[in-house]
C-alpha cells in the first residue's frame, strides 16, 4: 500500500489545530485506518535579542 498523508493548517496559534487532528486521528483509527499524528515545532516565533 502507498502511503498517503494529508495536513491540518491554520492562520494562527491557538486556533484548535491539535483538537481537531485528534479528533480526526480518533475517526480513522476507528475505521480501521493505521494513524499518526506528527506535530511540528516551530522554533523560530520562540526566537528573540537578549540583552546578554
Amino acid at each position: 500500500m502507498t502511503a498517503r498523508a494529508f495536513a491540518v493548517l491554520g492562520t494562527g496559534s491557538d486556533v484548535g489545530k491539535s483538537l481537531i487532528t485528534a479528533g480526526i486521528c480518533r475517526w480513522l483509527h476507528r475505521t480501521g485506518v493505521r494513524v499518526a499524528q506528527f506535530k511540528a515545532q516551530s522554533m523560530s516565533l520562540n526566537s528573540f535579542v537578549t540583552p546578554d
